[in-house]
């Protein structure tokens, strides 16, 4: 039951194609409860993973992750015995779900019943880089342009948005009372493709989704959060506002509820053009830099939703005027906000009298 080395080849390449050179996805073994970090894929070289990958795959059960971890990091960590945590994370090659399929590999019952019940769920999202049948379920990837920054600045953002990913997947799978698992942590490890899944006996081998094979097809991190935004309602940003200032606004709020976004977004942000959602009027703005179409979606009588994980200090989901207007200001908290916006109008007044 050796693996088949031109499956693993072809997605390690694959994954590890647009990493900096200085970075590496982790390749996994796990047998008997014991996991240990065997190598890692870089842009220029996975001859070694792929090696590991064919020379273990007959025993172990074979995983990669999406999660980059610098080189040298990836050494101390294999010198340590240890594998690398969510702390160890500096980048995010893609997104991703899996998605288990009831057999007698899963406890739980109300998992999509078949392969093709799974492939429903996955169809209902943009199509996918490539998709594998590990089985147990799919696993599907939906790789990014470049790799989504995960290091100290911008992790909790890139988490959130790897998390929204993952509850959008169960939103789908729950219109069929299906269970999803969650599985957007940022240490989170998939299976290699080509290689074998010992859960069962004989193992089944991994082996990727043909007609979901499409190596060119990459997303800007941007538009992936512009989906889901359009399509989790409970996402939506009118109940953005902090619950500390929720329910005893006062009249400084409700006058910033008041302002047009042009008034509270940075002169440098760009108002794309008007549009609808959900038969709601919502403006769609940029940020400086941008590739993707737009960065945020804006609602004429309500918050609005920030799809952009690039944005300093700003993270990705829904977010009330007060919320961006004292971004927009260089402050930290909308009680910041209240209190400069006091302190500007007491100095009016006092020019005033």
């Amino acid at each position: 039951m050796s693996a088949d080395v031109v499956l693993v080849e072809h997605q390690l390449r694959l994954l590890a194609a647009r990493l900096p050179d200085e970075l590496a996805l982790p390749v996994v073994s796990i047998r008997r409860g014991t996991v240990r970090l065997e190598s890692a894929a870089a842009s220029d070289n996975v001859e070694h993973a792929v090696g590991r990958v064919a020379k273990l795959a007959a025993t172990h059960d074979l995983y990669v992750a999406p999660g980059a971890i610098p080189r040298p990091r990836l050494r101390q960590l294999k010198n340590a015995g240890k594998r690398g945590g969510r702390a160890d994370v500096v980048a995010l090659v893609g997104l991703w779900l899996d998605v288990d399929v009831a057999g007698p590999t899963h406890a739980a019952t109300n998992l999509p019943p078949t392969d093709d019940d799974a492939r429903w769920i996955v169809d209902q999202l943009p199509a996918p880089t490539m998709a594998l049948r590990t089985g147990g379920g799919w696993q599907a990837w939906w790789l990014l342009e470049r790799p989504l920054d995960a290091s100290s600045s911008y992790r909790i953002a890139t988490q959130r948005l790897s998390l929204q990913w993952q509850r959008l997947g169960q939103s789908i799978a729950a219109q069929r009372q299906w269970h999803l698992d969650q599985t957007g942590d940022l240490a989170r490890i998939l299976r290699v493709s080509g290689s074998r899944n010992h859960k069962h006996d004989p193992p089944v081998l991994v082996e990727s989704v043909d007609d979901l094979w499409r190596p060119e097809l990459r997303y800007d991190a941007d538009d992936l959060a512009a989906f889901v935004a359009q399509r989790l309602p409970e996402l939506e940003p009118e109940q953005a506002e902090p619950a500390a200032t929720r329910g005893r606004r006062g009249g400084v709020l409700d006058l910033v509820d008041q302002l047009q976004w042009r008034r509270i977004w940075p002169s440098d942000w760009t108002h794309v053009q008007d549009a609808a959602v959900d038969g709601r009027r919502v403006e769609l703005w940029r940020r400086p830099g941008a590739s993707s179409r737009s960065s945020a979606t804006c609602w004429l009588d309500g918050g609005c939703y920030v799809h952009s994980a690039a944005v300093p200090g700003l993270a990705p989901g829904p977010h009330s005027r007060a919320e961006i207007l004292a971004w927009s200001l260089g402050l930290t908290h909308v009680r910041d906000l209240v209190a400069e916006l006091h302190q500007r109008a007491a100095e009016q007044r006092r020019r005033s009298a």
